[in-house]
């Protein structure tokens, strides 16, 4: 098991090595896809949101945001922005990417071979100037394979909830 404090677990256990994700491009061009996966009802999701939202998608790029569940908050902060949105099921996220917490980023090259999954920054982000999604581009567009950074938030996934132990705070 893995205690927790309140909902959230510090820091998120790597997902599986996937080496290839499923992509809507042709495998010959030069875009990279990068998979933003955010968390239902969590603040260090809404938070990623929230940075996403003011920072626009990438020209050149396949971005997409998908986010494990339903959050009505998250689908409002897109509603008119050009950000591709969808909602999933959480065990649906964890088959098809290997993924069971967010907020989670991965960076993948035009064939869809992944390059880059994990976290945002090397600790919890508080603003956004915290967030190195960007210059882990930049490295993976650059063909270096940048160290895998931790990731915060909590968990989507049936099989990662179930294996959490949640330590009660009093505040």
């Amino acid at each position: 098991m893995i205690q927790t404090v309140g909902k959230h677990y510090l820091p998120m256990p790597a997902a599986f090595e996937a080496s290839t994700i499923p992509i809507k491009a042709a495998p010959d061009s030069d875009t990279f896809h990068i998979l933003h996966f955010l968390s239902p009802h969590c603040g260090c999701s809404l938070t990623a949101a929230e940075y996403l939202k003011e920072r626009l998608p990438q020209p050149d790029q396949t971005e997409r945001i998908i986010i494990a569940g339903q959050d009505p908050r998250i689908d409002a902060l897109f509603e008119g922005t050009d950000w591709a949105i969808e909602s999933w099921d959480a065990d649906e996220v964890e088959a098809t990417y290997g993924v069971s917490a967010g907020p989670w980023l991965m960076i993948a090259d035009a064939s869809g071979a992944v390059r880059y999954s994990g976290g945002y920054a090397a600790t919890p982000v508080r603003s956004s100037s915290d967030f190195q999604d960007l210059t882990l581009l930049n490295e993976v567009k650059e063909n270096h394979q940048p160290d895998t950074l931790p990731a915060f938030g909590c968990a989507t996934s049936t099989r990662l909830q179930s294996q959490l132990t949640f330590i009660p705070i009093n505040m």
